[in-house]
């Protein structure tokens, strides 16, 4: 039987082996690369957050061995 935490983790593993999810998952580590890269890029996600009105917060990076990192990625962007 298994613990909670351990069923999370198997279904976060699977739900990224879904080439919608990983492709996905693809686009938005690339994109957060960019932007912790790039003071240019970060300068405008900012500016852009500002003019709208909206908190500044940068993007978080995921790390594929802890399946909450992947969940706040998404949550992030959207």
């Amino acid at each position: 039987m298994l613990c909670l935490a351990h069923t999370i983790n198997f279904a976060a593993k699977k739900a990224r082996e879904i080439q919608e999810v990983n492709s996905l998952l693809i686009k938005m580590r690339k994109l957060v690369g960019y932007f912790h890269h790039s003071c240019l890029g970060k300068a405008a996600l900012e500016a852009r957050q500002r003019q709208r009105e909206n908190p500044v917060k940068g993007l978080i990076a995921d790390f594929k061995t802890r399946w909450k990192s992947s969940l706040q990625v998404m949550e992030r962007f959207l």
